[in-house]
């Protein structure tokens, strides 16, 4: 950079991409692609009732492939998804347009839960990596299913592959 300094940029799993903006400001950077293509976040209060059954109600896909588009629910990866649809006892290959506003409420609550536990600790990430504020991602300490092999109801936990992402549920807890 003009100061010297260097910015690198490295993305071990090669999910991330790197845009640059003349501005700064958010309200315009929202406004840009591929910024203007999120959806909500799960703490924000717009994610409600009314929003998610405007985009689930004709929607055959699974809940999980749907928690994973970004363009609806910003901010949950392949194990939040996982891990959403536990606490919310909802299994993951359960078509979307069938949730009733009881499972619908229970995901948003869910993702809250799930993403707010991923914040204070650190998220969920490799073992090497360490943020700047020198958090390790301790969250895998803390999943319920995802990679699990027992549920905590002592059941085993089943691994299918939905949407092409691996996806861990239990078929005793979530119906």
């Amino acid at each position: 950079l003009d100061n010297g300094h260097t910015l690198r940029y490295n993305d071990t799993r090669k999910f991330g991409t790197m845009h640059v903006f003349k501005t700064t400001n958010i309200d315009d950077l929202m406004k840009i692609e591929p910024l203007n293509k999120l959806g909500i976040e799960p703490l924000s209060d717009k994610l409600t009732l009314e929003y998610l059954k405007s985009k689930f109600q004709k929607n055959k896909k699974p809940i999980k492939s749907v928690l994973l588009d970004q363009s609806i629910i910003s901010g949950l990866g392949n194990i939040y998804a996982d891990e959403v649809c536990y606490y919310s006892k909802i299994n993951p290959v359960k078509q979307t347009s069938l949730l009733t506003d009881d499972d619908i409420l229970k995901i948003i609550e869910s993702s809250k839960v799930v993403i707010n536990k991923a914040i204070k600790l650190g998220g969920t990430t490799i073992k090497s990596f360490t943020s700047s504020h020198m958090i390790t991602g301790r969250f895998q300490n803390e999943l319920k299913i995802h990679t699990k092999s027992v549920c905590e109801c002592g059941c085993k936990v089943t691994k299918i592959f939905v949407g092409g992402r691996g996806t861990y549920y239990c078929s005793v807890c979530q119906k």
